[in-house]
């Protein structure tokens, strides 16, 4: 005998926590592969524009030596 009152877990209580639970790790395991592939896509996002970047910050410096060279070379 299984009564809610003092403590004691009812009979019917357990069952539907005992069916219910499979559903909800179902259901977490859904959302965090869903989370997973969420990161995974940012994180491939975040590394090409970290490379983009990179690249632009490269070809900016390139274009600010030469600047510095024809203001060098056009003198006073």
């Amino acid at each position: 005998m299984r009564a809610r009152s003092g403590g004691i877990i009812n009979g019917p209580d357990v069952t539907a926590a005992e069916r219910l639970l499979p559903i909800i790790i179902v259901g977490q395991n859904v959302i965090q592969a869903a989370n997973d592939a969420r990161a995974e896509a940012d994180h491939e996002t975040l590394t090409a524009i970290h490379r983009l970047t990179i690249e632009v910050h490269s070809i900016n410096e390139g274009q600010t030596r030469i600047l510095q060279q024809l203001q060098a070379n056009q003198g006073p």
